[in-house]
Formats: structure tokens, C-alpha cells, sequence
């Protein structure tokens, strides 16, 4: 969507637009998708954090769980609202 933007194909909306502007300079432009690359192929580990599981029917209900409760288990973590 942005290099269709960029290319004048595609009009963002003013959310989609504040997504785009990937480097925060006010602008969407070829250096956002630089940075949006950037952040793709970075090999940096991700950081370490943990959350409280409040779901009765899990395994690790009111444990405090991470991506290291996972290593070399899932390929993507999802937090968010179910429903």
C-alpha cells in the first residue's frame, strides 16, 4: 500500500497514512519503505517480556509467560482482545 501510495495509485486514509510514515518525519516516501525493510530483515533477536495469562483454559493460566516460554515452538505471538 505505501509504494502504491508513493506511485499515486492508492489514497491512504489519515490512520493508514499515520502507519506509513514509518520514520515519523511527516512524510511517506521511498524511506519509509527503506526503514519498513530495515525492520523486516533486522536479525535482532526480539525482547525479552512477559504477561500474565488470564485465560482459565490454558496450560499456563495466572502464569507469567513470554516468548521464551515458546522458543522454537510458534512462529508469530498474538496479545489482543478475542471476540
Amino acid at each position: 500500500m505505501i509504494v502504491s501510495h508513493i506511485s499515486g495509485t492508492t489514497e491512504l486514509t489519515d490512520e493508514e497514512q499515520g502507519i506509513a510514515d514509518i520514520n515519523l518525519d511527516h512524510s511517506i516516501d521511498v524511506l519509509d519503505i527503506v526503514q519498513l525493510i530495515t525492520s523486516i530483515i533486522n536479525t535482532d533477536h526480539m525482547p525479552y517480556f512477559s504477561l500474565l495469562d488470564f485465560n482459565p483454559n490454558s496450560d499456563y493460566y495466572n502464569q507469567s509467560i513470554g516468548p521464551e516460554t515458546f522458543s522454537n515452538e510458534v512462529s508469530c505471538y498474538y496479545f489482543g482482545k478475542q471476540g
